[in-house]
């Protein structure tokens, strides 16, 4: 009886062990696939920030729909910019600065870092501007609502885990993309045109245009990016067979 209760218990423990295995193979690639998302859908919806909105208002209030073209192509640009920086990460497991330091030397890192850093001052200005008018909305200061802001961000650089606040930006983004989609319902477009628009180019090359232009892409694929999309994916810690899942 004893034995057959120790074979009982052997078959039992290889069978549970044999089903997690089985397991752990089918769900292994699915976590592995969404390890190599997450950056790519925070610095998408990164996009949707201050800056960008005013951008893309401003463009479509003075040239209707003639600029949808652009906004089609920095979409397709900025998938494949996020895909290479992201494949970059995974193939040499290097940050955006490692890496340029480590293939061309310290000079040219820092010179590219340094123009990286001054990208990212404009749009930092840009994105507190953006809280300070949109909280002026409900009668807040700027100065304020801009101080609050500037010390949260703080605190969630210095104290926050960024395993945890990663997926409140994720609610953030998602919620800024719904926030986009019923905008566009409401604002009642002449589809037809839109759509149109979007993959026939159609505008004067003005120099308003031609900046109008400069904007939107300047808006949509941004030098801070690209080195948040690659050092993401490396601090995954995948490893260039996760390259297939990039």
């Amino acid at each position: 009886m004893i034995r057959r209760r120790r074979q009982r218990d052997l078959l039992t423990d290889r069978r549970v062990r044999l089903r997690a295995w089985r397991l752990l193979r089918v769900r292994l690639p699915r976590l592995a696939l969404l390890a190599a998302l997450g950056p790519g859908l925070i610095s998408g919806f990164a996009d949707n920030d201050a800056g960008g909105i005013t951008t893309y208002s401003i463009v479509g209030a003075q040239f209707g729909y003639d600029l949808m073209w652009v906004v089609l192509a920095s979409m397709i640009a900025l998938g494949i910019t996020q895909e290479m920086g992201a494949r970059l990460g995974l193939a040499t497991g290097q940050g955006f600065g490692g890496l340029i330091r480590q293939q061309y030397g310290v000079k040219r890192a820092v010179f590219a870092l340094g123009v990286m850093l001054l990208a990212n001052l404009g749009d930092t200005v840009a994105e507190f501007a953006g809280i300070g008018a949109a909280l002026a909305i409900f009668g807040v200061p700027i100065a304020i609502s801009s101080a609050l802001a500037a010390l949260l961000v703080i605190f969630l650089l210095s104290r926050a885990n960024f395993r945890k606040i990663q997926f409140v930006f994720l609610a953030v983004g998602v919620a800024t993309a719904f926030a986009y989609a019923i905008s566009a319902f409401l604002a009642r477009p002449d589809w037809g045109q839109a759509a149109f628009r979007t993959v026939v180019p159609h505008g004067t090359l003005t120099a308003a245009y031609l900046l109008a232009v400069m904007g939107t892409v300047g808006t949509t694929i941004t030098p801070w990016g690209q080195a948040f999309i690659q050092s993401y994916a490396a601090d995954k810690h995948l490893g260039p067979e996760d390259l297939p899942m990039s």
